[in-house]
């Protein structure tokens, strides 16, 4: 008798199309992608420099996201990731999406 180690390593799918979704408001923004199947959520993040920082907005299982309490007249930079939990309940993430920008109106 023997043993046998096996390991894998989880490939998510990057998000491809990432768009804003509603008009422009003086409050917000929603914004859509396409739908990946079999994931378990994701990761939308927001920063305000195309190469700064971006910090996490919130985790959704929805393939939209609103944001609102926005500033007007000021550019706003979102990214997403796509999410899986693993075997030992961590998350695993896709590459980033491309990076939408957004001037509030």
């Amino acid at each position: 008798m023997g043993s046998k180690k096996l390991t894998f390593t989880i490939c998510l799918p990057k998000i491809e199309s990432f768009r804003q979704s509603m008009a422009y408001s003086s409050t917000g923004i929603k914004m859509t992608w396409q739908r990946i199947p079999d994931i378990e959520g994701y990761a939308v993040h927001r920063g305000t420099g195309q190469n700064g920082d971006y910090w996490l907005l919130k985790t959704v299982t929805a393939n939209s996201y609103t944001d609102l309490g926005l500033e007007a007249g000021r550019t706003y930079y979102f990214k997403i990731k796509a999410y899986k939990v693993n075997g030992n309940g961590e998350r695993v993430y896709s590459d980033w999406s491309s990076i939408e920008s957004v001037i509030v109106k």
